[in-house]
């Protein structure tokens, strides 16, 4: 305990002196008058006059209590916060003893004969002194109950967390909610006792340490600026807490500044935590600088038609606008950069990136309270090889505008030259068809009796194989190299890869055909009833790329529609050097499409024919493509990207995520200059490894651009777009902050006035004068009863 104004318990004492003293001074004097006639009365005089003496004394008592109830208010006692509710069972239980003494004092000078009353009073009296002196000495021999606070001028190890994330950028009244969290957090630095140690703390993954001084200190804090990979508040909390604990300073302090945001607010399990809640002599306060019922638009992620497209090639683009609050109207603007093969370039010390915005597209869109409406961009110019940039965003603003823009690369490619394969007879026009769509491949179609005269694979981006026939072990291993370069091959097995009695041809038996088959032919699948139990596809998931398209919808594809009467099964090979994967599967939980990766280049098998003809006379066919060709139109569209690796390069990353490009030096120099979004940041240099170029600093949203020479510039390019996680305004509930901290543990303040108050309390404690003004009170009362009790007319 600690005392405000501890000399005023010297002035208290003397003043109990002063109804002491008016007490005996004012007592008048007895004469003595003879009054024979009265005699016999004077031994009941003696009785009241003894009695009268025991009434002035309890009146003395109680006025002496009220004085000394004043002067400990004055004198303003206070005791640590959390010691406060056991000084105030202490002191409760002393008052009620009080009580019962005045009760039972009164009791005996009335002169009540009610002996079962007065042995009652007596026995509670007695309880309530012993359990005062049980729990007073329990109290003071207690490791913290006689804990002084000390002077509210000693130095603090102080630790201030500032939230750092992305809806800290949420604007009101012109002011972000970051620039207020600076802003009170050096209003604490400035505040803190003189010779403090100040840690300033942030989710940015940056070291905590002790600043040399408080200006140190605020300028850390100034510095402070989004991070958009950030850690989460009680990570941060756990990862400096052991530089408080270690401090030699008695008083310490931890404050947290938010928006109080959930995405920031997941619970740890970091023993730290548990250290911070169960130390209580450590100061907690969490202070809000959110806002409790936030607007915003914003965009989310982008579904681009592809990454890659021939120069003539279309683009879409999808956009998700969502809405936080009521129903509004927003303008949402595509924008495409023109190929400048000048920029970017540093210029006095700054990048400077292409200023022409290029090609540009504007829908506008509905969004309903707390809703979300989809809008789609179609993109199609006449465009050079290279790489592009372009943005979508919301136009006109909001308090958040950091979810507003949503980037997205990328690339412009000649069309890719294919080679379709097929013996006489064989149905190939839908893969023809898929090819020709969009002049993204160019090629020719060739009979396989004309392949063995075919040695310049080379020239070919991909191959197709439409129910092959037999094959030398020759070709297989000429496929394979073509492969093992980079090359694309896609296989679709049929009924001539069976001899006439429907065994599986010797050639495709091989171990040069194994390698890009997984595995040897072993026996024809053949459904039951041609009509009753066919057999489908039935893929498990769709986080393979080829099925990829599928994803939103895949509840509601019609598989039962595509047919699949016979396919070919295999005995599967394990081969370390290939990678492979299985695509997806039949009903039957046999393999349909199985991927398998040689040295550089991809092989997808398909164990069924991609089409066969309607009507077939010589033979029954495999499946009926026919009902409703979209579906099966989209698999085979999806494998032939796949094969050619159309949208392997990582050209969008969250930030924080490392970005991979494929870098062919017979198209790309070995090393190049990476320039970030941020043009204050000078280039970054990169060299090739293991056939690629990665780069890892994404700390920024926007389009990071490579910059190379091989016979001139050469650009390339990446977007890095913030996850969607971090923007999200759902503000943390009471009981979710209680589960991190601890119910109770921590205090709650929203402004400089509300933290100037809670820290008076844990710095001085908690204060006795509104208690012992409310019992000066109560003693005033009962002087005035027992005084009108006493002198009754």
């Amino acid at each position: 305990m600690i005392w405000a104004n501890l000399a005023m318990l010297g002035v208290g004492g003397a003043m109990l002196s002063v109804p002491v003293l008016i007490h005996f001074l004012m007592q008048p004097k007895p004469i003595e008058v003879n009054f024979p006639a009265l005699r016999f009365l004077k031994e009941k005089q003696l009785i009241n006059r003894s009695r009268t003496r025991i009434r002035h004394l309890l009146l003395l008592l109680l006025r002496c209590i009220l004085i000394a109830l004043l002067v400990l208010a004055l004198a303003g006692p206070a005791v640590a916060s959390q010691e406060f509710g056991k000084w105030l069972t202490f002191g409760g239980i002393s008052f009620i003893a009080a009580l019962l003494g005045i009760v039972l004092l009164m009791s005996l000078v009335s002169g009540s004969a009610n002996r079962l009353l007065n042995g009652i009073f007596g026995t509670l009296l007695a309880l309530a002194l012993l359990m005062a002196g049980w729990y007073g000495l329990k109290l003071f021999d207690s490791e913290d109950g006689g804990q002084l606070l000390g002077d509210n001028g000693d130095p603090v190890a102080a630790l201030l967390v500032l939230d750092t994330s992305p809806t800290m950028q949420y604007e009101l009244e012109n002011e972000t909610r970051l620039k207020k969290a600076k802003s009170i957090a050096a209003w604490l630095v400035k505040q803190l006792p003189s010779g403090s140690q100040v840690c300033v703390a942030a989710p940015d993954g940056d070291r905590a340490f002790f600043s040399v001084d408080q200006d140190a200190a605020s300028r850390r804090i100034e510095a402070l600026a989004t991070s958009y990979n950030s850690k989460t508040i009680p990570e941060t909390l756990a990862d400096a807490f052991p530089l408080i604990e270690e401090s030699s300073l008695t008083r310490k302090e931890v404050y947290v500044v938010s928006d109080l945001t959930r995405k920031g607010w997941s619970p740890s399990a970091d023993p730290a935590i548990d250290r911070l809640i169960q130390d209580e002599t450590i100061s907690l306060f969490v202070v809000d600088v959110g806002v409790d019922n936030p607007v915003d638009f914003r965009l989310g992620s982008l579904e681009l038609s592809a990454r890659q497209i021939t120069s003539n090639g279309q683009l879409k683009v999808k956009a998700a606008v969502n809405r936080l609050g009521g129903a509004a109207q927003r303008n949402v603007q595509l924008s495409v950069e023109k190929l400048d093969k000048t920029r970017p370039v540093v210029s006095n010390g700054q990048t400077l990136f292409p200023e022409e915005k290029g090609w540009v597209r504007t829908n506008t869109v509905d969004v309903f309270e707390n809703g979300s409406s989809k809008t789609e961009f179609q993109f199609q110019e006449n465009l050079e090889p290279g790489t592009y940039h372009g943005k979508v965003e919301i136009v006109g603003g909001d308090p958040l505008a950091i979810d507003d823009d949503q980037f997205f690369t990328f690339e412009v490619s000649t069309p890719w030259r294919a080679l379709v394969v097929r013996p006489a007879g064989t149905e190939s026009r839908l893969l023809e068809n898929v090819l020709a769509v969009g002049g993204s491949f160019e090629g020719e179609v060739l009979d396989q009796s004309e392949l063995d005269g075919v040695t310049d694979f080379e020239k070919f981006d991909a191959i197709f194989l439409v129910d092959p026939g037999p094959m030398t072990d020759e070709l297989w291993m000429a496929l394979e190299d073509f492969v093992r370069g980079g090359g694309g091959l896609s296989v679709f097995l049929g009924h001539n890869a069976s001899t006439r009695d429907g065994l599986p041809d010797p050639s495709f038996q091989t171990d040069a055909a194994s390698r890009i088959l997984t595995g040897r032919l072993s026996n024809i699948f053949r459904c039951p009833d041609r009509l009753l139990e066919p057999f489908v596809l039935s893929p498990q998931d769709y986080s393979h790329p080829v099925l990829s398209a599928f994803r939103e919808v895949s509840t509601s594809i019609p598989w039962s529609k595509y047919p699949v009467f016979n396919f070919w099964g295999l005995d599967r090979e394990f081969n370390e050097d290939f990678p492979t994967v299985n695509v997806a599967s039949y009903n039957n939980f046999e393999p349909a499409i199985i991927e398998r990766r040689i040295g550089a280049g991809r092989v997808l098998v398909m164990t069924t024919p991609v089409a066969e003809p309607v009507n077939l006379r010589k033979r029954k066919s495999w499946n009926q493509r026919s009902l409703e060709p979209w579906v099966w139109y989209v698999v085979v569209k999806s494998m032939t990207r796949y094969v050619v690796q159309a949208d392997s390069d990582a050209l969008e990353v969250r930030v924080g995520q490392v970005a991979s490009l494929r870098n062919d030096l017979s198209q790309y120099p070995d090393s190049w200059n990476v320039f970030s979004p941020d043009p204050e940041k000078p280039p970054a240099r990169i060299a090739m490894v293991n056939n690629a170029v990665s780069y890892g600093n994404t700390d920024t949203p926007g389009h990071y651009r490579l910059k190379g020479v091989l016979d001139g510039p050469v650009l390339r390019g990446f977007s890095a777009n913030i996850d969607p996680k971090t923007v999200d305004l759902t503000r943390v509930v009471p009981e979710e902050l209680d589960s991190v901290l601890g119910a109770g543990r921590y205090q709650l303040a929203k402004g400089q006035e509300e933290i100037t108050r809670q820290q008076g309390q844990a710095r001085k404690g908690r204060e006795f004068y509104p208690l012992l003004m409310m019992m000066m009170f109560a003693a005033i009362v009962i002087e005035y009863l027992v005084s009108n009790r006493f002198y009754k007319s």
